[in-house]
């Protein structure tokens, strides 16, 4: 495991999956990482590549051939070299081998960079196409954040409030593909969504075509305390529906799931970037630590 510091913030990150382990803010000695107890959820931040979400019936085609990929990809058990530490970012790197080639057809370099700004950490996705042909993928974060002073007993757990335009939701249904008909906002009291037992009973709340440009998690007393932002075009928040989970996961996704009886092309799945032969995509997104 690998460890960099500034004098607002500790990260720590790991070759396997390049996945970030703690993000702790050295003002306050908190820990705003989730640290994965497998009870909830046994990730803390894992990579989604070369999909986000999961494929109706678990299969897509790349050219006229089938293909099968799970549900947000194979990245998060891979082991990436680390190609570079200095004091206040890591890069990490994964060439693809034959093994990825039989579930995705492409060859390509994938870098993860962390990067230490103030009390922000950047997470920078660079995707280069090492394949004849263009390359279509789908990439995306998953961090999983603590909520400040958890009590299980309590009614509300923290709160969230939204930079951008919020006006409807997305579901995932069967499969854990979108349902067709979009749902309205849940209500808000004084522009924040309470954290409540119930609010995850139909999985992650989506918001796509790029409604939320940030979200942020406030505490129980409505205080901000971590910030993420993104240019990704779907955002989705999600918990665990399981009473207790003391976290919640702000997930910007430059992709999403199949929705429901699609049997198209991976290339019509819903936002799929695209990166040119020996060329690179970039995307990315930063956490900010307030409390």
């Amino acid at each position: 495991m690998e460890e960099i510091k500034n004098q607002y913030l500790s990260l720590k990150a790991s070759c396997r999956g390049a996945e970030m382990q703690s993000l702790t803010n050295l003002s306050t000695g908190r820990e705003c990482l989730w640290q994965g107890d497998p009870a909830f959820w046994g990730k803390r931040s894992p990579l989604l590549f070369p999909i986000t979400g999961r494929m109706w019936n678990n299969r897509t085609e790349f050219n006229g051939r089938e293909y099968s990929i799970p549900k947000h990809g194979f990245m998060q058990d891979r082991s990436f070299n680390l190609a570079e530490h200095t004091d206040t970012s890591l890069r990490y790197v994964f060439s693809s081998t034959p093994e990825e080639l039989k579930m995705f057809p492409f060859d390509f370099n994938l870098e993860v960079v962390y990067t230490l700004d103030g009390n922000k950490v950047r997470v920078d996705f660079h995707v280069e196409n090492c394949s004849i042909d263009t390359m279509p993928f789908q990439i995306g974060g998953h961090p999983g954040l603590s909520l400040l002073d958890y009590k299980a007993d309590d009614n509300v757990h923290g709160y969230l409030s939204f930079e951008g335009a919020p006006w409807r939701l997305l579901r995932a249904g069967e499969q854990g593909c979108t349902e067709p008909d979009p749902l309205e906002m849940p209500m808000l009291e004084e522009n924040l969504l309470p954290l409540k037992d119930g609010l995850f009973a139909h999985d992650a709340l989506i918001f796509d075509e790029h409604q939320i440009k940030a979200v942020t998690l406030h505490d129980k007393y409505r205080q901000p305390a971590v910030r993420l932002r993104s240019d990704s075009p779907a955002m989705l928040i999600w918990q665990p529906d399981k009473h207790g989970a003391p976290f919640v996961c702000f997930e910007p996704w430059f992709g999403l799931c199949d929705s429901q009886h699609f049997f198209g092309p991976f290339t019509q799945r819903p936002y799929v970037n695209t990166a040119l032969p020996g060329k690179t995509w970039h995307g990315g997104y930063t956490i900010e630590c307030l409390k």
